[in-house]
């Protein structure tokens, strides 16, 4: 196999892990109806069972430390199957805090997977890193894609109690996993690894380009965590079934994942900033044309603004993952760490306002919100593109 042959192979087996570990992380959010049904649940307990999820994502700059000094591919390897038990066992929770439990070593199962997986993409990917990061995040749009059918059609078949038995499948794939992936190294050589005088630089270096980013994450996710977390929710309001609720989270996530694929290889091309300018102002427009028609053409605005707040994130990742000539998996953590700190406040002020004003209402005011993300995109450096 030559050389090529092979960096592509492990190109798509890193993409193939993303899609393992987020296809069961997509569970949660098609059945909060019923999980708030059962637990009675107010709107702002999901946002706060979202930050909870979120909270060992905090830790992600530690983890990117680690991930400096030792080999932490089989966090990679076997956080899918982690996160496969405890996402299958939603359906047999007995109390709230049980259901609080298996969400903070779900989020912890996805901290420590998310850190190392793309600087592997980095350590195997000499040119067209776009290329990579859109491999990678396109399959993880394509887990958030499958994932409310699989646990829908599962729920369907063996109940929501019985959905247990999905575990199985997600531990299979990690011992594949295994096979393909052991040999891979996520850290340079120990004896190359940075101490926490290079790390305090490299985070001083680029803490202007960090700070400029979650804002611009901080206010695009009251679109992305409105359609990622609360759109089944906000259907099931409006009187679609949970069948439907569920359709419209796929739909949502499919035109994601294909802009997730364009906007990263686009991006070799003309430059990360242009996709993430254009990608900022569109998403507020699309979003409102959701909330304020009705029918096919409620879906073509459904489709066009998840394709639009998906778009940047393998551009974010491939800018960061770029910034800095070393330290790779701790810029990665920190950059994580940003996006899912941003993500969090979105929950927790989405969940609090549909508690006060209703979800309808909130849905709007997401909407005004995420285009005060504009002015920050026109902040960030500008990068010439990499292919010509």
């Amino acid at each position: 196999m030559s050389l090529l042959k092979r960096k592509r192979k492990r190109i798509f087996t890193i993409a193939a892990s993303h899609y393992i570990h987020d296809v069961y992380s997509a569970f949660f959010a098609p059945v909060l109806p019923l999980l708030i049904e059962k637990f009675g649940l107010s709107y702002t307990s999901v946002g706060l069972l979202q930050v909870i999820q979120r909270s060992p994502s905090f830790f992600m700059p530690f983890i990117g430390i680690l991930a400096e000094r030792v080999a932490l591919r089989y966090f990679v390897i076997w956080s899918p199957a982690i996160t496969a038990i405890t996402m299958s066992l939603l359906g047999i929770v007995p109390g709230f805090w049980t259901l609080v439990a298996i969400l903070v070593i779900m989020g912890t199962a996805s901290a420590l997977y998310h850190v190392p997986a793309p600087v592997m993409l980095k350590q195997i990917t000499t040119h067209r890193l776009g290329f990579a990061t859109s491999m990678y995040m396109l399959a993880g749009e394509l887990a958030r894609t499958s994932g409310p059918m699989v646990i829908l059609g599962a729920i369907s078949l063996l109940t929501f109690e019985g959905t247990w038995v999905l575990m199985f499948i997600g531990i299979a794939a990690s011992l594949f996993l295994h096979t393909q992936l052991k040999t891979i190294m996520v850290s340079d050589k120990i004896k190359k690894s940075p101490d926490i005088k290079d790390i305090s630089i490299t985070f001083k270096a680029h803490m202007r380009l960090l700070t400029i980013i979650f804002f611009i994450m901080m206010f695009r996710a009251m679109i992305k965590t409105s359609l990622s977390t609360f759109l089944p929710i906000y259907l099931t309001e409006n009187g679609r079934t949970l069948f439907l609720a569920g359709l419209g989270l796929t739909i949502v996530q499919g035109a994601g994942a294909v802009g997730t694929f364009l906007s990263g290889t686009l991006s070799d091309y003309i430059g990360r900033k242009k996709i993430i300018v254009i990608t900022t102002i569109l998403s507020p427009l699309f979003m409102y044309g959701f909330i304020s028609t009705t029918g096919w053409l409620q879906t073509g605005f459904l489709i066009l603004v998840g394709f639009m707040i998906f778009a940047s994130g393998p551009v974010f990742m491939a800018l960061v993952l770029n910034a800095s000539k070393t330290n790779h998996a701790f810029m990665n953590s920190l950059y994580m760490t940003v996006s899912f700190a941003g993500g969090s406040l979105a929950a927790l002020l989405i969940g609090g306002f549909s508690d006060w004003q209703g979800i309808n209402d909130t849905f709007f005011y997401a909407t005004i919100m995420a285009a005060l993300a504009i002015p920050f995109t026109f902040m960030l450096p500008n990068e010439k593109s990499k292919i010509k």
